[in-house]
């Protein structure tokens, strides 16, 4: 998306909506979601065997390193030429559109394999799981922050391999209790990071006055 010649964003957007309990959050975010499941749920359905193949493709192929690896003759160069063939078949996974009670850790994973997500929920306490909720109260905001302008991710973990993101985007559509909000406004590692700065917040729903006659 470009607003001006030298200035350019991507098309992501964060949205939040603030509304009193019992004000149809619920039913109105289950209409948004429905074409992103329908979508993910068809294209998985028309690809399927083409997944499968390929998974089965690339699992045959670590199969036969992994007996490769074990003789007594092999040389560096078959083992190379096979981890060639096997990093040349990229991993096949179902696609994923809509994620909603998602942990950092899981993120990273399903934006390697997608690309692109929505995080859409009618609740934002998915965001409790980036604020420390599992993690000791360590705050863990980087791959939203990051996500939201395309900005290179690297994930190194000793029990993994490393995961590089390239250009990890994600739009976010919440809707929260007011409550919620003020917590988020509460809380020194949202405001400090730039978090909420990015939502497009809408105001807190407020039902019309009647008038007395």
């Amino acid at each position: 998306m470009s607003a001006k010649r030298d200035h350019t964003e991507p098309l992501v957007l964060d949205n939040l909506t603030i509304a009193e309990p019992s004000f149809k959050k619920s039913p109105v975010m289950s209409l948004i979601k429905r074409p992103y499941i329908q979508f993910a749920h068809d294209w998985n359905e028309n690809n399927k065997q083409d997944i499968f193949t390929s998974q089965a493709e690339r699992k045959l192929l670590q199969s036969k390193l992994e007996a490769l690896e074990k003789k007594k003759d092999v040389t560096a160069e078959e083992i190379a030429k096979l981890q060639t063939e096997i990093s040349n078949i990229p991993p096949s996974n179902f696609r994923r559109i809509a994620v909603d009670d998602v942990t950092p850790e899981s993120l990273v994973n399903l934006l390697e394999e997608n690309g692109t997500l929505l995080m859409i929920s009618d609740e934002a306490g998915m965001l409790g799981n980036f604020s420390g909720r599992y993690s000791n109260n360590v705050p863990n905001l980087d791959l939203l922050l990051k996500s939201w302008n395309g900005e290179t991710y690297i994930s190194d973990r000793a029990t993994r391999a490393s995961i590089v993101l390239k250009k990890p985007y994600m739009s976010i559509c919440l809707a929260c209790q007011p409550y919620v909000f003020d917590s988020m406004i509460n809380n020194p590692v949202f405001r400090g990071s730039g978090l909420i700065a990015r939502f497009r917040r809408q105001p807190k729903y407020r039902p019309p006055t009647r008038s007395r006659c």
